[in-house]
């Protein structure tokens, strides 16, 4: 109420100046000492929005890792690894086009793609009916608990709904766009525009990816870009107690992400801003959780040092397999 209290007496102040001004507009002398201090104050308030007010871009950099079987390109659930449930998508596109899991020899090309689609699984897991949500997650002896609830129990009338049908045909292009998602539909801010580039093959070499949710608020853009592609070695190995060794029937594919959150420079100090920030933020946070692989690969190791200390013993010495039946769980 203050702020409003002040921008009101500074408009009626500047009002009864404009109006004293135009009263006496035939002086030289008033006009000429006016002008200057009226331009002074023009470019004073568009340094201050421009300039000194806008927000630094916020950079997010972070792995991602799939493991997969050599000979088909399976997707596998290492030990003791938190379950990705979007994983199953890749079965499914097994099923319904073998072709775009065979000609990928390597798989680097088919996990790239996936990689889009799971970011596209992860916003329809999250927002179902509003993009204003609170997500609270609890680890306990048991697991992972992950609670859901709306901001405010007011229904929202500015939103954009993204169905189904709109979800595929932004995917034109991905090799799993023709795989429905796991629910019908998802929520985005008002008037937020989403767009997928994916990426191509070009002189043998892959280009990024691209999503990108952009609004007058504040601008997502998600590039994804292979880092390392290879037989399974190192930690995983370690823990199924096959030493450090390459296994050459399990393939692993890594893939850098980078989220930058640019925010709209006229809108800086806007009273929703705080709303859209917060979104933002939020968003960068649930990708992260499900899909960086520092974050996985550490609740392996806790798991892992849990078990050895409980003389629970060693972990399975096989990763699980992936395969239909595909209902999401």
């Amino acid at each position: 109420m203050k702020v409003y209290f002040v921008l009101s007496l500074i408009i009626i102040a500047a009002v009864a100046a404009f109006y004293v001004v135009w009263m006496n507009r035939a002086s030289e002398k008033i006009i000429s000492a006016v002008i200057p201090i009226t331009v002074a104050a023009i470019v004073g308030i568009f340094m201050a929005v421009f300039v000194f007010g806008g927000e630094a871009p916020v950079t997010t950099r972070f792995p991602v890792t799939f493991f997969y079987r050599t000979s088909d390109n399976i997707p596998l659930k290492m030990p003791l690894r938190r379950l990705q449930t979007f994983l199953f998508i890749v079965p499914q596109l097994n099923q319904r086009h073998p072709e775009l899991m065979k000609d990928d020899t390597r798989g680097e090309t088919l996990y790239h793609h996936f990689l889009q689609r799971a970011i596209i699984e992860i916003l329809v897991s999250r927002y179902q009916r509003d993009w204003e949500k609170e997500i609270v997650r609890f680890k306990t002896s048991t697991g992972e608990e992950m609670r859901v609830t709306p901001r405010s129990f007011e229904p929202q009338t500015k939103s954009r709904l993204v169905s189904s049908s709109e979800i595929k045909a932004t995917l034109d292009g991905n090799r799993f766009s023709d795989i429905e998602p796991s629910l019908p539909q998802f929520i985005l801010p008002p008037n937020t525009s989403l767009s997928v580039v994916p990426p191509m093959e070009h002189e043998g070499q892959m280009s990024e990816g691209t999503i990108s949710l952009a609004n007058e608020y504040v601008q997502l853009t998600i590039q994804s870009q292979p880092s390392t592609w290879g037989e399974l070695n190192g930690g995983y190995q370690v823990i199924m107690g096959n030493g450090n060794r390459l296994d050459p029937s399990i393939m692993e594919s890594t893939f850098v992400l980078t989220v930058t959150t640019n925010f709209s420079r006229l809108r800086t100090g806007h009273p929703d801003m705080k709303r859209y920030r917060k979104w933002a933020s939020q968003v960068v946070s649930e990708i992260q959780h499900d899909l960086d692989e520092q974050i996985l690969w550490q609740e392996t190791k806790d798991e892992y040092a849990s078990r050895q200390l409980a003389h629970l013993g060693p972990a399975p010495d096989a990763p699980m397999i992936l395969n239909p039946p595909v209902n999401h769980p």
